[in-house]
């Protein structure tokens, strides 16, 4: 058994590190039900039906240029989706961490006389939240290189897989951020779907598999690069995996 203090926590959003402002982040996943009663049920009885989640974070609110204020607005006004990830116990190599793909619903500004300017997002997640591994801690990466390999135990699945990349860095250039998986830690084969396509900063993404398709015991990230670059990768083995 291992806990950790709240304040450990990590998250990053459309490729910025937003623990610098944030103190609180919300992210329930719930599972509608129908119900299948019929005559004779001493109960009601229910099937799953529509997995669904959201997403919302409040912190203290900074107007400067790039700080969270202007992150939040444009993720408010973007018509694309937007990328978090959340390190709960902390942004380290195996540790547990979630995703999310959310569209922005809103974000209010609160201040008073009596205490500092506050700000909060709220979001409508597209998968409910997903839970993983960080295979790539928030790390400046300054040569072209390999991960550790991350143990996910079971020796082979075919559930399908989905990851997150963010990218800190302004003037950082990937060519290539790749996952990899192995048998046995040693030999080492590109994922399938498995290369991401954003490579400049600031910038996110998020990538996912063909239904069905097999990721072995041990994960990866491999890297190329033609400028320094930091950068965070989470790794989410399974197609329903929250």
């Amino acid at each position: 058994m291992s806990f950790t203090h709240g304040s450990k926590a990590k998250i990053y959003g459309n490729g910025y590190n937003l623990s610098y402002y944030l103190r609180s982040v919300q992210a329930p996943s719930t599972i509608d039900t129908a119900e299948t009663s019929t005559f004779g049920n001493l109960h009601k009885t229910y099937i799953q039906g529509l997995r669904d989640g959201s997403f919302s974070a409040d912190g203290i609110y900074d107007g400067s240029a790039g700080a969270v204020g202007e992150i939040f607005n444009n993720a408010l006004s973007s018509t694309s989706n937007d990328i978090f990830t959340l390190c709960v116990q902390g942004d380290t190599l195996a540790s547990p961490a979630y995703g999310f793909e959310s569209t922005t619903t809103n974000v209010q500004i609160t201040t008073g006389v009596g205490d500092v300017a506050q700000i909060t997002l709220q979001g409508q997640n597209n998968m409910g939240s997903e839970r993983g591994w960080i295979i790539h801690p928030l790390t400046q990466e300054v040569a072209d290189g390999n991960g550790t390999g991350v143990d996910m135990t079971a020796v082979s699945t075919t559930t399908g897989w989905s990851a997150y990349l963010q990218i800190t860095q302004a003037a950082a250039t990937l060519t290539s951020v790749t996952l990899e998986d192995s048998a046995d830690n040693a030999a080492w084969v590109p994922l399938t779907g498995g290369s991401f396509t954003t490579l400049t900063a600031v910038s996110s993404q998020r990538i996912v598999s063909a239904v069905g398709a097999t990721v072995r015991r041990y994960v990866r990230v491999a890297w190329n690069l033609t400028t320094n670059a930091t950068f965070h990768v989470v790794f989410i083995r399974g197609s329903n995996p929250a």
